[in-house]
């Protein structure tokens, strides 16, 4: 599943971004703002991550 890799690669890119965004921002509102978004990210990058766990061994383990 190819399609999952890149959107694997592409919210942990997020992640890493809003936390960058989240150390260089001073404003508090923007920064709890950045902190909901990177959050977001990870939840989506671990999600992915089990979805593509699942394509890739298919047994009653996984």
């Amino acid at each position: 599943m190819p399609i999952v890799v890149f959107f694997i690669i592409l919210s942990l890119s997020f992640y890493v971004f809003y936390k960058i965004k989240f150390v260089r921002s001073p404003l508090p509102m923007e920064r709890k703002y950045l902190s909901g978004k990177s959050g977001i990210s990870l939840g989506l990058f671990v999600g992915l991550f089990g979805i593509n766990q699942l394509f890739l061994h298919p047994s009653t383990i996984t």
